[in-house]
């Protein structure tokens, strides 16, 4: 079992059987995050919130996504597709130690030009389906 929670702990969070981490690079985590983000995944059952009150839900303008974060820190902590069995988890919002591995990058062919990927990492132009 995982722990973690937003920066003014209002809200917090426990996980299980979580995926392993993978980082998007595609133009909407960029502005969201300030940097590429890294996720990792738990299906719906398997996380237990408290202070869902303090979670702002902002639609993705092009998929049938939200973006979860904190209305009072503004902590980024989650991704969901709105007909999916899991939700992704911004893998820095859990209390270390994660134990958790990086394992693939996403979209790179969004990334921004002031930071080093890691091309040693599982490498997808766009999604991992190779969908855009």
């Amino acid at each position: 079992m995982k722990t973690g929670a937003c920066l003014c702990k209002k809200v917090k969070f426990s996980l299980k059987h979580l995926r392993d981490v993978v980082n998007c690079h595609c133009e909407e985590c960029r502005k969201f995050h300030g940097n590429y983000a890294a996720f990792t995944k738990v299906k719906n059952e398997d996380i237990s919130i408290s202070g869902e009150e303090n979670i702002n839900w902002y639609q993705v303008k092009n998929e049938s996504a939200l973006r979860g974060f904190c209305k009072t820190c503004g902590s980024s902590l989650f991704w969901k597709k709105e007909k999916d069995d899991g939700i992704c988890v911004s893998a820095g919002a859990i209390d270390t130690p994660t134990k958790l591995k990086t394992t693939k990058n996403i979209y790179v062919d969004y990334a921004s030009d002031f930071y080093e990927m890691d091309r040693e990492l599982e490498t997808y132009p766009t999604t991992m389906q190779g969908r855009k």
